[in-house]
Parts: C-alpha cells; sequence; structure tokens
C-alpha cells in the first residue's frame, strides 16, 4: 500500500516522501536516503519499494529537494542540512515502527553519518561517496556557488563542497551495524580501503562485481537488494 507522506522540516520547508507497506502489518521500516541530484523516484529506491514490503518490512523513499512547494533547493543546502532533515524523517516515524533501519546510497552514505543515528538497528550504504569529484566542479565568482558538470550541470554550495570533502572523518561515527556494498566497475571501493577498518561497529563489505555506481545493469540491482535484505533480517 503506498501513502504519501509529507513531513515538515520545522523551518520553513516540506519533505516530500512516499510511504510503502507490505500486506500484513509490520514494526521494520526502512528509509532510503538518494544521493546528490537524485530523488524518490529513482529506480533503486521505487523498485525496493516493491521488494522490501513483499519481504515483510515497509519503506519510506524521499526527497531532500524538490520542485514541489515549500520543498528545498540543492543549490542552497549542504550536508549538514541533509542530515537534520534525514533525522526529522527519524523522529517522525520513531513512535510509528519498532525498528528502524538506514538504507544510503552515493552522498545518501555521508548524509546517513553525519545523521543521529541512535534509534536505528542497522544500516546498508550502496557505494558511499567519501571524497567529492572535485576535478568536475567550477566555482563561478558572481554565483558564489560551484557548478557541477556530469551528465548535465549543476549548481551546489561551498558549504556542500567542504563538508563532502570531511566525509572520510565521518567513519568513526558509524555506531550501528552496518554492511557497504560496492559496486564493482566503480572506483568508490578504493576510497574505503583503509576506512572500513575505522568503523567502530559491527561491519562487513559486499561487492557486485560488474555493476556501475548506479547499479544499472542487467541482474545488478536483484544482488544489490537480496545483499541489503540479508543484512537487514540479521539485525
Amino acid at each position: 500500500m503506498e501513502e504519501k507522506v509529507n513531513i515538515d522540516t520545522g523551518d520553513g520547508h516540506i519533505i516530500y516522501g512516499t510511504l510503502d507497506r507490505p500486506a500484513a502489518a509490520t514494526d521494520k521500516l526502512v528509509i532510503f536516503v538518494h544521493g546528490i541530484t537524485g530523488s524518490q523516484k529513482e529506480h533503486q529506491f521505487y523498485d525496493a519499494a516493491r521488494f522490501f514490503p513483499a519481504n515483510g518490512y515497509a519503506t519510506y523513499r524521499f526527497n531532500l529537494y524538490s520542485r514541489d512547494p515549500g520543498g528545498r533547493v540543492l543549490s542552497d543546502i549542504s550536508l549538514t542540512t541533509q542530515s537534520k532533515d534525514l533525522d526529522t524523517v527519524i523522529s517522525h516515524f520513531k513512535a510509528k515502527f519498532g525498528r528502524l533501519f538506514l538504507v544510503g546510497h552515493s552522498l545518501g552514505g555521508p548524509t546517513i553519518m553525519w545523521a543521529d543515528i541512535k534509534l536505528i538497528q542497522a544500516i546498508v550504504l550502496w557505494d558511499p561517496s567519501l571524497t567529492p569529484p572535485v576535478e568536475t566542479f567550477r566555482y563561478v565568482e558572481p554565483l558564489k556557488k560551484y557548478v557541477a558538470k556530469w551528465q548535465f550541470e549543476f549548481i551546489i554550495s561551498p558549504e556542500m563542497i567542504e563538508e563532502w570533502k570531511s566525509a572520510r572523518s565521518l567513519v568513526p561515527r558509524i555506531t550501528k551495524p552496518v554492511r557497504i556494498i560496492f559496486a564493482g566497475n566503480y572506483s568508490i571501493k578504493e576510497t574505503w580501503t583503509n576506512a572500513l577498518a575505522e568503523i567502530p561497529a559491527e561491519h562487513d563489505s559486499k561487492t557486485v562485481e560488474g555493476a556501475s555506481h548506479g547499479f544499472d545493469e542487467e541482474g545488478a540491482q536483484a544482488q544489490l537488494y537480496i545483499r541489503t535484505l540479508e543484512w537487514l533480517d540479521t539485525h
């Protein structure tokens, strides 16, 4: 069952999200956190909202920024903003579900690491980013912002860049059981070579061989979900 659940941030903005429940009642909720320029409608989250309810978990996917009225604007926010909004989401659901889990993709990883996770049972990070690809960012003085050029151009704040640069230092904040699932055909895994040993909580890592950062290849998403479900079920 799908339900639109929008949450007031407390500072004049709205978090737009979607709650999907399994047929049978559950006290387990997986909260998904997307990466930069992402949204709740990306295939890995939309399809997850079918897979995980079929396996006994409710899911909540939301937009960290949105073109809808009151939605935040990517160019105006930082990782701190995103983590505080995640805190707001967790607070909203803490009395409604007994067990809360976090799954973050790409920059969703540092967003989770910056957040207050004391109410969380376990975490899964999908190819989480520890360092910004600074070679793709160009500072535009009149805007006082950075312009990033990927498959398209977008604007982000200096605060976002600086906090993203410090993501490596957040690894010791992962105090809940965490599984990190890397994409085999992307460079992020290399940046975690030494960082994995700094995680104080129970942890492990898996790799989906042949997968790119978005886990777009045939069969990659299925492996991603199965390995995520294994970790959630264990905790």
